[in-house]
């Protein structure tokens, strides 16, 4: 899943999108990281476009030189959707962004916005999105995950971690963290391994005789939801 940016001196328009917030957020997180290496943290600063001042606040900050050398790095939430009054305010800064030479602006959405606004997700910025992870690759994820922070997860646990959690980034690996320092998995092992067989059964077609008291078995155990989304 780890999604590799060079930052070079060249890009100056990041866009990072999609709904999965947690790998959204670590890429975020090693771009910070890489730039304050590079420049100094006096060089990064932060905007939320949800705060009263923000647009203002922004486009002064893209306009000025940074007092602590020509590079900056400005982080932008929250950007879009634009509001309707500030549609030619946020379309102009969007463009004028792209030619600024000492800053790169790193835009971080849940959406590719559409119409007006979509130049932001091509060239020349660089786009990274991520999507819901799903499947052989969230489990894929949770292993990588799990490795990173030192916890050991047999192949039945893994399955029902990634069973459970769906696709939730942020609740697995809160569940991993607390599992690396000694706690214990919330997921049942046992009883999500027998949702698994049962729900095989129901769905290979057995006679109604035997496939509604089962059902009625595994609704007296489990969640009602939990089941028919197996």
């Amino acid at each position: 899943w780890r999604i590799v940016v060079s930052l070079r001196d060249d890009i100056m328009l990041i866009f990072l999108c999609g709904a999965d917030s947690y790998r959204r957020q670590r890429k975020l997180q090693e771009i910070v990281a890489q730039y304050v290496k590079k420049h100094g943290v006096y060089t990064v600063q932060s905007f939320d476009c949800e705060d009263d001042d923000a647009w203002s606040r922004l486009a002064a900050a893209a306009t000025a030189p940074s007092l602590f050398g020509s590079a900056q790095l400005f982080i932008v939430r929250n950007y879009f959707p634009v509001p309707e009054k500030l549609e030619k305010q946020a379309d102009a800064f969007l463009r004028a962004v792209l030619t600024v030479p000492y800053a790169t602006f790193v835009v971080v959405a849940d959406d590719i916005p559409k119409k007006k606004f979509a130049f932001v997700a091509s060239a020349p910025a660089l786009v990274q999105e991520f999507a819901m992870l799903a499947g052989l690759a969230f489990e894929t994820f949770i292993k990588q995950e799990a490795s990173r922070l030192h916890a050991r997860l047999t192949p039945t646990l893994l399955q029902s971690l990634a069973f459970v959690y769906r696709g939730d980034s942020w609740g697995v690996v809160t569940e991993l963290e607390r599992f690396s320092l000694g706690g214990e998995i919330a997921v049942s092992q046992t009883s999500t391994t027998n949702v698994f067989a049962s729900a095989g059964v129901l769905a290979s077609g057995q006679s109604l005789d035997r496939a509604l008291p089962l059902l009625e078995r595994l609704l007296a155990r489990e969640d009602s939801a939990y089941i028919f989304n197996c």
